[in-house]
């Protein structure tokens, strides 16, 4: 079985159930895609959109959006969607991470809303 990872490299992994892992990989000395807003069409070379990863509650999306400012870290106001509420980040690559949390009363494993 081969080794994860190459000297320098850092590797984050997130159990998002079910069995599922997701991984962020970090390389030094790379050049971060430019910034944009999830969602936007964009021209020209980008990653792709973004990531969304589910917190717990409206509560807990408040305090992430909170630590965030205690640590200097830009992070956009809560976004009400409807369906759901989110906070949107960008990692040190450039790559927006939005944290979200179903509205009150939205199932969306049981009901999804595109």
């Amino acid at each position: 079985m081969g080794r994860l990872g190459r000297p320098g490299q850092r590797a984050y992994f997130f159990d998002a159930g079910r069995g599922t892992l997701v991984g962020f990989f970090e390389w030094p000395g790379t050049t971060p895609v430019p910034e944009k807003e999830a969602g936007v069409p964009v021209a020209g070379p980008f990653a792709y959109d973004h990531v969304a990863l589910g917190v717990g509650s409206l509560d807990d999306l408040f305090r992430l959006k909170d630590r965030c400012a205690a640590a200097g870290l830009p992070a956009s106001d809560v976004t009400d969607h409807g369906f759901l509420y989110s906070v949107y980040l960008h990692d040190p690559n450039g790559v927006t991470v939005e944290c979200c949390c179903p509205a009150r009363g939205v199932d969306l494993a049981a009901a999804p809303v595109a």
